[in-house]
């Protein structure tokens, strides 16, 4: 049977899991997307997002497995047929207790303040761009040019067009998920237009006759919002209409 350590173990550990979903649930409720690791992670962030699960996993099914194999239980007998040595265990599980609450308190409150970032590879050089969950700053950061800006999350491009990009900058709210930029790096340096969208992060981006257009639905279920992203950094909104340009709402 497992002792009374283990069972409180056991409670920490399922605590702490339904703690995550419960918080893993709210933001994906407030961001209006999923929010789970896999999802946006990249590169060294993928992988520590792989062994973060990993650990959830070897936590959960290492007990499963000492209950299923009887010979585990002799050898945790052996150890512990010694009252010296169970003294001692006594001794140290309070210490162990603290060490473990501790740790819950890091892996909960690190990613408060830690920062995430990616690189933007475009024809005339990079843009890294860094979030910090702290106070939510999204900078775009060359060697010459810093560009700040605010966003729940660290973003992905959605589009690519010459040196110019475009990302999402969420607000982490479900009344207005957030708006959109198009940023560009040229001889003059780095830019970015000024915030547009109807406050959906549902846009879609389809290539055109004339370049990229973002199709987003309108506010209040009205008809889809356009804007034509200009291989020179410039948006401009498309008030003729989707049939103009031969496309279907698809919204």
């Amino acid at each position: 049977m497992i002792a009374g350590f283990g069972w409180g173990a056991l409670t920490i550990l399922f605590g702490y899991m339904g703690l995550f979903a419960w918080g893993n649930a709210m933001s994906r409720k407030a961001a209006d997307e999923t929010v789970w690791l896999f999802s946006r992670a990249t590169g060294r962030d993928r992988l520590a997002a792989i062994g973060f699960c990993a650990a959830f996993g070897l936590a959960f099914f290492g007990p499963m497995i000492w209950l299923v194999l009887p010979r585990l239980h002799k050898i945790e007998y052996r150890q512990t047929e010694s009252h010296e040595k169970i003294n001692l265990m006594k001794k140290m599980c309070p210490r162990f207790t603290t060490s473990v609450l501790a740790l819950i308190i890091l892996v909960v409150a690190g990613p408060s303040f830690a920062d995430n970032s990616t690189e933007i590879k475009l024809p005339l050089g990079s843009v890294i761009m860094t979030q910090t969950y702290a106070n939510n700053d999204l900078t775009l950061i060359t060697d010459v040019d810093i560009l700040t800006f605010q966003s729940a999350y660290l973003p992905e491009v959605e589009a690519l067009s010459g040196n110019s990009f475009l990302i999402f900058l969420a607000t982490g709210e479900h009344k207005c998920a957030g708006y959109y930029i198009w940023g560009t790096l040229d001889d003059a340096g780095l830019r970015a237009s000024p915030q547009f969208g109807s406050c959906s992060n549902r846009g879609k981006v389809l290539r055109t006759a004339k370049g990229l257009m973002l199709i987003m639905p309108g506010p209040n279920s009205s008809a889809a919002v356009r804007y034509y992203l200009n291989r020179d950094g410039t948006v401009t909104e498309n008030t003729q209409g989707l049939e103009a340009e031969g496309i279907v709402d698809p919204f």
